[in-house]
């Protein structure tokens, strides 16, 4: 390296570090706090909070003077609607109510449920003979009541279209509804899950394991409100130009989805809280956080050789369908950024996880020389999240994930973010976006 080079390179580094000094993790809490808020409803896509969400972000970006844009799309995976908060009650011989099993704790409906918004009513009972899967007789259970219908206990869910043809045979021998395992998370919560698959002819209800055989011969009644939708997204863009006209069509892009898994049902009305915290306001905080520092000095003079691009992305939670159909139309423009994606920085472990997708050895390059510099231990790790949808698209991507908490539970709250681990996912992400961007 020439005397010149070392010393840009040695004045790279302490602008850099002057910059990383500057993240306020503060502020980025705040983020967090504003993210999570109630008006919000755990932004799931296609709810008023997302919207509301994907709105606040718009501002954020603008009051930066980035050139905001919000990228739409239609969604083409169905997204599972909780419209009423679900039940499930135990009845005693004259019918009436004896305890109302708690949502998300001991029941929730199966992604796979048919919609039932009136209370179904009948006696839960196991299957007698081991590999019933319809068609094949009279359906046998343990002592079976005559008077109401069955709701079927299984140990264990049929796959794909075999659930489909049993259920439909299982419904014309008279069975009302399913009763399924589901086992709990560490918290004691049934992780919510928000992909819609096409639903069977009846409702089933995912029961949490170990309490499932203790309904066998119990009357209940269940309702399962939930239905498919397909709505509209929208990704929050916000551009900071480059000031070398050969990077226009290469942009570095720096991402996090904010959409989460919703609220359960009306908060009010005994629905639960789904802040999603960790999974993913601590990212979009981080993001936010970084875009204000390169703004704050694009300001005074010194513009990024490439464009940055802060996205804030949209239906991550819907098997990331909104990162793809993003990643198809740049492709489609002629466009090749470079991605990082930020999908959990809450929880400090012992090294950072990058996961890198195929062709992106720069960007792992810079992100080594980041970390050994900031003495950020990396690890190579599975990082599942958009950075997916864009390595498949044929750019180079990175996934890089500081750490969650509690996904897709109401365990994923505000305390569970940890300032430390947003300052670290920030620094590393800062020190390799002044290398790619600045630097070279």
């Amino acid at each position: 390296m020439r005397l010149d080079e070392r010393g840009r390179a040695t004045n790279d580094l302490h602008r850099a570090q002057a910059m990383l000094e500057q993240f306020d993790s503060s502020r980025a809490q705040q983020d967090v706090a504003s993210l999570c808020a109630e008006s919000f409803a755990g932004r799931r896509v296609g709810t008023a909070g997302h919207d509301a969400a994907q709105a606040w972000l718009a501002k954020r970006l603008e009051a930066l003077d980035l050139a905001t844009t919000i990228f739409p799309f239609t969604l083409d995976v169905p997204v599972l609607d909780l419209y009423a908060l679900p039940t499930l009650t135990l009845l005693d011989a004259g019918g009436d109510s004896e305890r109302a099993l708690r949502h998300r704790t001991e029941f929730t409906p199966h992604p796979r449920s048919a919609d039932r918004a009136r209370p179904i009513i009948g006696a839960a009972h196991r299957i007698a003979r081991t590999g019933v899967s319809g068609g094949e007789g009279a359906l046998l259970t343990t002592g079976s009541t005559p008077d109401v219908g069955v709701w079927l206990i299984l140990d264990a869910v049929p796959q794909g279209e075999a659930l489909a043809s049993s259920v439909a045979a299982w419904a014309a021998e008279g069975v009302i509804g399913l009763l399924v395992p589901q086992a709990p998370n560490a918290d004691g919560y049934l992780v919510k899950r928000i992909v819609g698959q096409r639903p069977v002819s009846l409702p089933m209800v995912s029961v949490r394991a170990d309490r499932l055989a203790a309904l066998d011969g119990q009357r209940i009644a269940a309702t399962t409100p939930i239905r498919s939708l397909l709505p509209h997204g929208g990704h929050v863009l916000g551009q900071l130009p480059g000031s070398d006209p050969s990077f226009a069509a290469a942009p570095l892009i720096v991402s996090a989805h904010y959409d989460g898994v919703g609220d359960d049902g009306p908060v009010g009305a005994g629905g639960d809280r789904l802040p999603c915290a960790t999974d993913n306001a601590a990212g979009v905080a981080v993001i936010l956080e970084l875009a204000r520092l390169l703004a704050g000095l694009a300001a005074r003079g010194n513009r990024p050789r490439k464009p940055i691009v802060f996205a804030a992305l949209d239906a991550e939670e819907v098997n990331a369908v909104g990162s793809r159909t993003y990643a198809l139309a740049l492709r489609s423009q002629g466009i090749t950024p470079v991605v990082m994606n930020l999908d959990g920085a809450a929880r400090l472990h012992d090294a950072i996880q990058v996961e890198p997708g195929p062709g992106a050895d720069v960007l792992v390059a810079a992100l080594d020389a980041a970390g050994e510099r900031l003495e950020m231990p990396l690890r190579a790790g599975s990082v599942s999240s958009d950075n997916r949808r864009f390595a498949a698209a044929g750019f180079a991507a990175v996934g890089v994930s500081v750490g969650l908490s509690g996904l897709h539970t109401p365990a994923d709250t505000r305390d569970r973010v940890e300032p430390e681990a947003m300052r670290q996912a920030g620094a590393l992400l800062l020190a390799t976006i002044w290398r790619l961007a600045y630097s070279n």
